[in-house]
């Protein structure tokens, strides 16, 4: 049964304030959240390759989201099941941080291989729902936190959760948002349903919400993360300054 927007809406704000949002594992043990460190997943963890591009980490072997982390990109050349990279580090993400400390969002993901992963029941992925509406929810929840920050005088997520109570700090755990988009084909979103991809990717850092993409391009030349980055760029994504590491299938191109 489809729910109207507004509805729709209103109960992920219930969830997320009864912090039910997306909780890959509902049968963990509920623990207060730890917020003084990045979340970080190693390559190991996820038989990917990391690429950082912020300068800070040379030879990464880990993915880092938080302060000293940042927005990721996904690179599929090579992998052997379509959003399959993607879907194992949410996975991973999903398996070492319970919902007080990381919530997941996902779009452009089939639901049969969420379900087979054991994230379908817990996660909210967008399949049915336009790109639009998709980020829509991602951009409410942006001014919630916004609203937040300005009542407490605090200028990031990190200053607000030191200056409340732990209850209330979980209240704003750390979003990572994964889209799965197809670029250059005839399913390729337009620049309008794209522009608030911009404003999440220069505003979310702050806020404790970091953004995934995944593109499938069809590009099969010898370096697809600077092919990826282009057709992000032709999109007016502005990945290529923001992005501050990379994951890519051990068998693509290198």
């Amino acid at each position: 049964m489809r729910h109207n927007k507004a509805a729709k809406i209103a109960a992920r704000e219930r969830a997320r304030t009864t912090g039910k949002y997306t909780s890959a594992r509902r049968e963990v043990v509920q623990q207060h959240a730890t917020f003084d460190a990045d979340i970080c997943v190693p390559d190991s963890e996820i038989a990917g390759i990391v690429t950082d591009l912020s300068g800070r980490n040379e030879g990464a072997d880990a993915i880092n989201i938080g302060r000293y982390g940042g927005h990721g990109l996904v690179i599929s050349a090579g992998e052997t099941n379509a959003g399959g990279l993607s879907i194992a580090l949410t996975r991973t993400l999903a398996n070492k941080y319970g919902p007080q400390r990381l919530n997941l969002m996902t779009w452009g993901f089939d639901d049969v291989q969420l379900r087979t992963a054991r994230l379908g029941d817990h996660l909210v992925n967008a399949e049915s729902d336009s790109l639009s509406t998709w980020l829509g929810a991602a951009l409410l929840e942006m001014d919630i936190r916004l609203t937040r920050l300005e009542r407490a005088q605090v200028p990031s997520v990190t200053d607000y959760r030191s200056a409340v109570s732990a209850s209330e700090a979980a209240k704003i755990p750390d979003i990572v948002i994964v889209v799965r988009l197809e670029l250059g084909t005839g399913a390729t979103p337009s620049r309008e349903e794209l522009r608030p991809l911009s404003k999440l990717l220069h505003c979310g850092r702050s806020l404790g919400m970091f953004v995934v993409i995944d593109p499938v391009t069809g590009d099969l030349s010898a370096d697809p993360t600077a092919a990826a980055l282009d057709v992000l760029d032709a999109y007016a994504v502005p990945m290529r300054h923001l992005c501050g590491w990379t994951l890519q299938s051990p068998n693509g191109p290198r």
